[in-house]
C-alpha cells in the first residue's frame, strides 16, 4: 500500500493501527524528516499537547485531514 511521504509541517497523530489510544498524544507537527541510512528514516515531531519534541518511523504516524 503506498501513501504520500510525511513532509515538515504535516499534522499527524500516532497510527491507530499499530498504537493503543488509551494515552492519547494527540496531534503533532512534523519538524523534519532525515534519512538515516538507505531504508531507515526518522521524523521528529513537536507534539502540541504536552509541548515536547519526539522521534518516530514515518510508518507509526498518520497524516491528519
Amino acid at each position: 500500500m503506498s501513501r504520500e511521504p510525511i513532509k515538515k509541517g504535516d499534522l499527524v497523530c500516532l497510527n491507530p493501527e499499530k498504537y493503543d489510544f488509551s494515552k492519547s498524544w494527540g496531534t503533532g507537527i512534523v519538524l523534519k524528516t532525515e534519512r538515516k541510512e538507505e531504508d531507515w528514516e526518522i521524523t521528529t515531531v513537536f507534539w502540541t499537547s504536552d509541548a515536547q519534541e519526539d522521534s518516530h518511523h514515518p510508518e507509526d504516524l498518520k497524516v491528519v485531514q
